[in-house]
């Protein structure tokens, strides 16, 4: 990348850490009998909606697996909501370790920025890679939700580096575009590939 960074920054889920690819995936893993999604809601706007409320902190975990019941009209229960929702988050991807290493070796701090929620955090904070992060922030802790211009500007305040300084690796577009408006550097990472060799392709780039 040119100028070199100052902080890798990752997104987590899709670069830095492997999810569910689908709810009857989650759901198997869960033990939970699959019975469909939310097709039969008119519109995904809710589900989203809640989704961030979640992510910002603005509604507790429980609230949000009773909400989200109600959103499934009764085909989950709170209590089947919050085991697929447990099992969402499933492991780092193979060679984060490797890739720290190097990082390391080569003198950048490393940082993660990403819309997750205090349950799925709980979970991060026994993953020995992600404690290997100099700067951890997420959108329930930030109070924003990414692509909100806000969260960056946020981030920026927390670490002391702007624009330039910072390479963001993320797999939705929309956030590293907003990123890049912002000054910063990006990279969009492709999570149904290998995540680990796209960053060192960037990072040598």
């Amino acid at each position: 990348m040119t100028p070199d960074p100052a902080i890798v920054c990752f997104d987590l889920g899709g670069v830095f850490i492997r999810l569910q690819p689908d709810l009857e995936s989650a759901c198997r893993d869960a033990g939970v009998a699959f019975r469909g999604g939310w097709e039969h809601l008119a519109s995904d706007a809710p589900r989203l909606t809640l989704i961030e409320r979640y992510q910002v902190g603005a509604i507790e975990c429980g609230d949000y697996y009773r909400a989200m019941s109600d959103l499934s009209a009764g085909r989950y229960t709170p209590e089947e909501i919050e085991a697929i929702h447990r099992v969402w988050v499933i492991e780092p991807y193979a060679g984060i370790d490797a890739l720290l290493d190097e990082l390391d070796a080569a003198g950048f701090a490393t940082a993660c920025l990403s819309n997750t929620n205090a349950s799925h955090w709980r979970w991060l904070e026994g993953v020995a890679p992600f404690r290997r992060l100099h700067h951890k922030h997420a959108s329930h802790l930030l109070r924003f939700h990414k692509p909100d211009e806000r969260i960056y500007r946020a981030f920026e305040r927390e670490i002391g580096r702007r624009g330039s300084e910072i390479l963001l690796f993320d797999d939705l577009p929309e956030n590293i575009a907003a990123a890049t408006r912002l000054g910063w550097q990006g990279c969009r990472i492709d999570p149904l590939a290998d995540t680990v060799a796209q960053m060192r392709s960037a990072l040598m780039g």
